[in-house]
This record gives C-alpha cells, structure tokens and sequence, in this order.
C-alpha cells in the first residue's frame, strides 16, 4: 500500500538574491504596508518635490532613524547598516524581521518657510511558508497539487512536483509550494491533493489548517474557534464578525460586544461621607443630599 504523508515546514523563507526588494503600497505614503520577513523590503513614500531634508523615526521606540540631506544619508540606522534609503524618500530595510513590526513616522522639510509634513505609517511583517507532500512506493506515480480551499472554490497554488523511483517498479511522488498570508487572512484551509489515485491508497487527500499568528497579536483563537483578547479596552467594543469554513460549508455571525468599565468604588458615594465608615451628616431642612458613581 502507497504511504501517503503531509509534511509541514513553517519557516521563514528566503527565495531572493539581495537585490530583490519587497514593498505593499499604492499611494506615496500608503498608511499601513506589508513587508516579508527574511528579504530587503521598502517602506514606500515617494516625495515628487524638491525637498530640502528628510528624517525617518521609528515611533514605537522613539529613536530617529536616519537624516537625508542634499544626497548624503546620516543617522544611527543608517550607520548600522539596518536602513538605508531612497533618493524619492522611502525607507530601506536591508532584512526585514518580526521586530521591525512598528509605527514609522517620516518627516520632510520642503523650505525653511514652508511647515513640514509628516506622514505615520504602520508596518506589518508577513512570512512565507514552505509546505510540502508526497507519496511513497506507489505504482503509477502519483499526481499532486496544492489548494487552498474556502467555501466557496478550491483555489490552486503554484507547487513543484516531481517524481522519481530507485527500482523501476514504485515511485515516491513530491509536491512543494510556497504560501503567503493574505493581509487580512487569520486562517486558512490547505490541502494536498492527489489525483490518478491507486485503489488501495486510502485516501485521496490531505490538510492543514494555518493560523496566521501575525494577523494580530490582540486576540487568540482556541481550537473551538472562540476569540480571546488579552486585555479588554473600550476601543474593542464594536461588531464582529465570526466568518468559519469547513471545506464543505461557510458561513458568518455577526456579535455585538460592549465593554463594561466598573466604577470606583463600585457603590454609590454620598458627598461628605467616607465610605469606609458609618457617616452621619448635619443638613438643615433646605440642603440638598447627593449622591454618585465615580468614573
């Protein structure tokens, strides 16, 4: 009987020669960008005018970055060798990492008369996958592909097969490929799949489902599929929306959540009264009693 395996490599991986630059971005200072992890990436912000300078801060650290002046580039990043930069103003990052996932704040100056602009920008990192399957002692060799399944489609990715046989009688049948994280994707539904299927092979397919860790570091996801946060704030009230897919069927909830702030003390206070005591207050006839919660 064929032996039919499904092996998972998760790791950073580095398909480009150095000269090979990574960017998400369609405007000149795109707000929120994507880099990968392990290649030399660009921060995109492409200033057309005439500047006079032009400085890059990492915010989340609070440190400048580098100083470009006139064509000549200055700064502790820059003297490390971990940026560079652009002569149109956007930012180099020589080899991305996990760590470079912050806030960037960059700053031009036009003319000494004219006030500066500054554009903040979000930097996520993203990571490429290498999955591969394969199928052993099998007689005809085995065709494999994979997919990545929703509800709605199989979609196909790019795989590397091949095949070989070392007696001329059985064959071991290989599929690779190299998967990204879609930008907003937190799960997804692969599958390996095999066609001119030998009858004993018990069966015809194989799967993983992938959590992408990097989608957003707030909220955890159990195996039932209930989202956790860490810590709640009231920025987190709002409306979510549960999208699940099995391969088979899919659909969506929608949750309303609202956050509940306790007040201190968590009672009512009287004014002029301590609360930590039995209190007894002097009031004439037209005085007035108040009580509150405290925020």
């Amino acid at each position: 009987m064929g032996l039919f395996c499904l092996r998972i490599f998760i790791a950073a991986v580095v398909l480009h020669s150095a000269l090979w630059e990574t960017s998400v971005g369609d405007t000149a200072c795109s707000p929120e960008q994507y880099l990968e992890i392990g290649t030399r990436g660009i921060i995109q912000c492409a200033f057309t005018e005439s500047l006079l300078a032009i400085t890059w801060y990492d915010v989340d650290k609070g440190d400048p970055i580098l100083f470009y002046k006139d064509g000549v580039t200055s700064g502790q990043g820059y003297e490390s060798g971990e940026f560079d930069i652009y002569p149109n103003g956007s930012l180099v990052i020589r080899n991305v990492s996990i760590n470079h996932e912050s806030d960037f704040r960059v700053t031009k100056i036009i003319s000494g008369t004219i006030p500066t602009v500054s554009h903040l920008i979000t930097l996520h990192t993203t990571e490429q996958l290498e999955l591969n399957c394969f199928v052993s002692g099998s007689r005809p060799a085995v065709n494999l592909r994979w997919i990545e399944r929703t509800a709605e489609r199989d979609n196909t990715l790019n795989s590397r097969y091949i095949n070989s046989t070392y007696d001329n009688v059985t064959y071991t049948s290989r599929a690779s490929t190299k998967f990204n994280f879609q930008k907003t994707s937190f799960l997804s539904l692969i599958v390996c799949e095999a066609s001119s299927i030998p009858l004993d092979l018990l069966k015809g397919e194989n799967m993983i489902l992938l959590e992408n860790q990097l989608a957003n570091k707030e909220y955890q996801l159990d195996d039932a599929g209930s989202l956790s946060l860490q810590s709640a704030l009231v920025e987190h009230e709002g409306r979510y929306t549960c999208i699940y897919d099995d391969g088979i069927d899919g659909g969506a909830l929608l949750y309303d959540v609202f956050v509940i702030v306790d007040p201190v003390p968590a009672f009512p206070v009287i004014e002029g009264c301590n609360h930590q005591q039995y209190c007894v207050l002097e009031k004439q006839i037209q005085d007035v009693l108040t009580c509150l919660y405290q925020e």
